[in-house]
């Protein structure tokens, strides 16, 4: 036997048993008791000692196996540079190479060679039973080799789990969460997005980023294309609007058409320090948002 085919052979029944899950053994150590959940309700695969993720997520409709590099809690994508992603996967015993394809993501500004995220579309993908493999991956320099994976189908439990991290059930409010430049954040959908609002009151500015769901600052920035948007305002009585057009910044190298910086200027804002807004239109992701109400310096409402 190969010495390849020896190691896959030795490591596939660890997969199978369990490699997904929690580790039991240690349970003293703090590590064994951290518990994260894949963010897209996929298999999440521990890279290293507690030091990234790898979320296997595959859909059975399309015959398409994704794959996403995620830090070590599972909350924030990590990009890296390879352009393909190396899998061995044994469906039904069957040795079966797959090459993941890196997928750019206009939307977050990821591009290939400095992405997150690889998949391939494969037809045995739709038929074929759980299965186990491994592979190969280099992050932040440094590769992790014959990482074993066991892909099943989610169980009523993970399920459930995956619902209640997402916030699928509605009747529970999302974690709240705060600006990372200390203005007024305004969520977007049902926890996608949000917009950060921050006022400079010398110049009239109202300065605002496009963020993720867990508004996280710089790294979480979400590049669109709109070149500008409008927010509908109401202060003391009155009606005003403000135009937020998109903004250069060269140290992310965002370009109108393909930024998460915009700005808008007026001078009421100047001495503005309360007004109710509507921001009638935001396309993000190739999602559209419609009429998202927010009050200044409150935050979201919801009417």
């Amino acid at each position: 036997m190969k010495p390849f085919l020896r190691l896959l052979a030795a490591v596939l029944p660890i997969a199978i048993t369990g490699c997904s899950k929690p580790h039991d053994h240690d349970k003293k150590s703090a590590h064994s008791a951290h518990v994260h959940v894949a963010p897209h309700g996929g298999t999440l695969v521990e890279i290293g000692e507690h030091v990234y993720n790898v979320e296997l997520l595959r859909d059975r409709s399309a015959g398409k196996l994704t794959a996403w590099i995620l830090d070590a809690h599972a909350e924030n994508f990590v990009r890296v540079k390879a352009t393909e992603l190396a899998l061995v996967a044994m469906p039904g015993g069957q040795y079966t190479p797959l090459k993941l394809r890196a997928v750019a993501n206009p939307a977050t500004g990821e591009t290939v060679g400095d992405t997150s995220q690889f998949e391939i579309q494969a037809d045995w993908l739709k038929t074929a039973p759980d299965f186990a493999g491994i592979f190969t991956v280099e992050i932040g320099g440094t590769p992790y080799r014959d990482v074993a994976f066991s892909i099943a189908a989610p169980t009523a439990e993970a399920a459930a789990d995956h619902a209640h991290a997402s916030g699928a059930k509605k009747k529970e409010k999302p974690p709240a969460h705060d600006s990372p430049r200390g203005g007024t954040l305004v969520e977007i959908g049902e926890h996608e997005y949000n917009v950060d609002l921050v006022l400079d009151r010398a110049t009239g500015t109202l300065h605002g980023w496009i963020l993720g769901a867990h508004a996280k600052g710089v790294d979480d920035r979400v590049r669109i294309a709109m070149p500008s948007f409008e927010t509908h305002v109401t202060i003391d009585g009155r009606k005003q609007t403000l135009v937020f057009q998109a903004q250069a910044d060269p140290a992310t190298g965002e370009q109108p058409g393909n930024t998460s910086v915009f700005f808008a200027r007026a001078d009421w804002l100047k001495t503005a320090t309360n007004f109710d807004g509507v921001l009638p239109k935001l396309v993000i992701g190739g999602e559209t948002f419609t009429d998202t109400t927010f009050n200044f310096p409150k935050g979201r409402t919801h009417p």
